[in-house]
């Protein structure tokens, strides 16, 4: 849930909303969508929502994932410090490139700032790179071990920092296939 809310307080359409609540998301989309309280996720309240979303041009898929790469890279680029505690900042740290990788062409200039130039990584790239390592050992979010999230993750990490003390983007741009 702190996706949602933290996403749509950062989106550029809505920065006049800047304080909005999963309780006023809920009351101002009526029966749109429901939270599994269960899940702590907002879910679709009938398929027929999100088959009338599909329809919309704005939602389609590389728009969607072009929304979820600029909400990702913004909170990796924000001031907020990454907190591996958080579900919604490891997803951020695994995922956006998979998102990113949907819509690529919507978004090269993202992409190319928060890698940095060629042999220049950008500091938000290095500390990305520190992230993702730490995530290819066992975490702990909210008092459950975990091992590490996935085998891409474990790659990721071994494949891009090989490179020694200056990982240089062009590895991950190779990779991800930007």
């Amino acid at each position: 849930m702190d996706g949602v809310t933290w996403a749509i307080r950062t989106s550029k359409r809505n920065l006049e909303h800047p304080a909005l609540t999963i309780d006023a998301l809920l009351n101002e989309c009526h029966n749109l969508v429901v939270l599994d309280r269960q899940q702590n996720m907002l879910r679709f309240a009938h398929l027929s929502v999100r088959e009338f979303l599909e329809t919309r041009l704005e939602f389609t898929s590389p728009e969607a994932n072009k929304m979820a790469t600029e909400t990702w890279l913004a909170l990796l680029t924000s001031a907020t410090p990454l907190d591996l505690q958080i579900a919604f900042h490891v997803y951020a740290i695994v995922y956006w490139p998979a998102h990113a990788q949907q819509c690529q062409d919507l978004i090269t200039h993202l992409i190319s700032e928060f890698l940095g130039s060629n042999h220049r990584p950008s500091k938000l790239y290095k500390d990305w790179l520190t992230s993702i390592s730490e995530l290819s050992r066992p975490v702990h979010i909210n008092n459950l071990h975990i091992q590490p999230l996935s085998h891409i993750v474990i790659k990721v990490a071994k494949c891009l920092s090989c490179a020694s003390d200056s990982p240089d983007p062009i590895l991950a741009a190779a990779y991800f296939g930007f």
